[in-house]
């Protein structure tokens, strides 16, 4: 899910049959998109699993 807006992740998690958990950033503009999850890309796990998905703002500075 890294890299992926919430939209685009969402989609991709609940087409495999499994919820998301949305941490961090939230929103819907361009610039927030998925920095980390709770479970590994290439973990199977079974469906109706939640993943936590956190999301960052590439828009902000430190």
């Amino acid at each position: 899910m890294i890299g992926l807006s919430p939209e685009a992740a969402n989609k991709k998690i609940t087409d495999a049959g499994l919820y998301m958990k949305v941490l961090g950033a939230n929103g819907s503009h361009a610039a927030i998109v998925a920095s980390g999850q709770s479970v590994a890309a290439d973990e199977k796990v079974e469906r109706g699993t939640v993943i936590e998905v956190r999301f960052s703002d590439r828009s902000l500075t430190d």
